[in-house]
């Protein structure tokens, strides 16, 4: 029975985790040109950038954008406070936008590390109602006797 619940939860992880990676996959494989930092910002400094998006996430951002030549880019960089500002000076078109949320399957995957302490948890709820419920019959056992 342990054994089986142990199967079970490790496919459950393993579900959870696949789907994640695939999530994080699709988004890291967008069509388009990739970019470093350096070649965007000498992109956007010669005027050849004529659109761009700056997905604010955590510790960086995501750019996409529209090159002049109509070439779709990404790139994702660190956070740079100037950033904005040389977009400006260049008479380029953007915008800001927050980074989207997670679906709630891919919270889920990233909370299975907790599973194993829910696990035991539970294990040890159970082992004290088993403990009661032969504390009971003990003392009806104990007091038919008398």
């Amino acid at each position: 029975m342990k054994k089986k619940i142990v199967v079970g939860i490790v496919l459950v992880v393993l579900i959870l985790s696949t789907a994640f990676l695939i999530i994080q996959i699709k988004e890291n494989d967008q069509a388009g040109d990739i970019w470093t930092h350096a070649e965007f910002i000498q992109a956007v400094q010669s005027g050849e950038v004529d659109a761009a998006k700056i997905i604010v996430e955590r510790n960086s951002y995501r750019i996409e954008g529209i090159a002049k030549n109509g070439v779709q880019f990404h790139i994702k960089t660190p956070k740079d406070p100037n950033l904005t500002q040389i977009m400006f000076d260049a008479g380029v078109e953007f915008e800001t936008a927050p980074a989207p949320n997670p679906p709630w399957w891919a919270t889920l995957a990233r909370l299975a590390v907790l599973a194993p302490f829910f696990i035991s948890l539970v294990q040890l709820i159970v082992l004290v109602l088993i403990l009661v419920y032969l504390k009971k019959i003990h003392d009806a056992l104990k007091n038919e006797d008398i």
